[in-house]
């Protein structure tokens, strides 16, 4: 046990070393990240994407003899969320993609069905062969008709209903962003500044900057965020 667990640890300082050539880290996050990836083996499958193809080594090898392609990779049942296209819309499906790899397109697969094992908190929750079972169907349904945004404007009034945050917990969720003030914008830099100023509205003024804190796996990582008006 003792073996195993170095070896986990050293891989994780060798994925920080690496990481930390593209960005700088935030510590204090990823003491965080070390404290949430400990409360369940859910969380610990979120925080730990760079060992997922050493995992894989696990899965029948007949499972992985398929094409690769481009994968979500770091796919996971809070992978999964909301936004507005560009006609005010609400659209449901993956917003997180910072992990995308080539990989045996049944990674994804295997890996969302993984999360749905191991995510066992809601007690109305789907049994876990019933939950492989859904993910497995939807996604030959997905693969059976042309490809299209799942928008819950149009379709799925109900679904729309439960996904628009609102009230008290509106509010919660904006003082978390804000909690530790602006940004500074030069602090940024200029590249990272105008990407972030082309996802608002173009007519949106007053303008602020926030670190935000967020998700698990990319605890760690330099995120920000723009608000306006």
């Amino acid at each position: 046990m003792g073996k195993r667990e170095d070896s986990f640890r050293k891989a994780a300082k060798r994925y920080e070393r690496w990481l930390a050539s593209y960005c700088q880290l935030d510590r204090r996050a990823l003491v965080i990240k070390e404290e949430k990836m400990g409360k369940s083996a859910f969380a610990f499958l979120r925080g730990t994407f760079f060992r997922w193809p050493y995992y894989l080594k696990a899965i029948e090898p007949r499972v992985l003899k398929v094409p690769s392609v481009l994968c979500v990779a770091d796919i996971h049942l809070e992978n999964y969320g909301t936004w507005r296209d560009a006609e005010g819309r609400l659209v449901w499906g993956i917003n997180d993609f910072d992990e995308a790899a080539e990989l045996p397109f049944t990674s994804d697969i295997v890996r969302l069905a993984a999360s749905a094992l191991l995510e066992g908190s809601n007690p109305a929750a789907l049994s876990g062969k019933a939950a492989v079972a859904a993910i497995e169907a939807g996604y030959r349904r997905g693969l059976s008709g042309r490809p299209q945004p799942f928008v819950l404007e149009d379709l799925y009034p109900s679904l729309r209903d439960l996904a628009i945050v609102k009230g008290k917990a509106a509010e919660e969720e904006w003082e978390k962003i804000r909690r530790d003030g602006e940004v500074v914008a030069r602090k940024l830099g200029t590249p990272l500044h105008d990407l972030l100023l082309t996802c608002l509205p173009s007519d949106t003024t007053d303008v602020r900057l926030y670190r935000r804190w967020a998700g698990l796996g990319s605890l760690g990582r330099p995120r920000y965020v723009a608000d306006g008006t």
